[in-house]
C-alpha cells in the first residue's frame, strides 16, 4: 500500500487529517566517517525525504477540499 493509499483508508476510518506529527527517524550508532554511503543515503530516506513525500501527500490533498 503506497501513501496515497493509505491516507485514503485512513480519511474514510477516522475522517480528514487535521494535525501531521511525523516522528520517523533514524540514526546509526556510529560516526559518520564510518559510515558507507549507502548507510547515509538510507539517513536521507528515512529522516528528509520520506517526511517530504508525507507532508506532499497530505497537503495537496487537503488543498484540493
Amino acid at each position: 500500500m503506497d501513501g496515497c493509499e493509505l491516507q485514503g483508508t485512513l480519511n474514510d476510518i477516522m475522517g480528514r487529517i487535521d494535525i501531521l506529527v511525523n516522528n520517523a527517524g533514524h540514526s546509526p550508532a556510529a560516526a559518520l566517517e564510518q559510515l558507507s554511503r549507502s548507510e547515509i543515503k538510507n539517513v536521507f530516506e528515512v529522516n528528509l525525504f520520506s517526511l517530504v513525500q508525507l507532508t506532499t501527500e497530505v497537503h495537496g490533498r487537503y488543498t484540493q477540499i
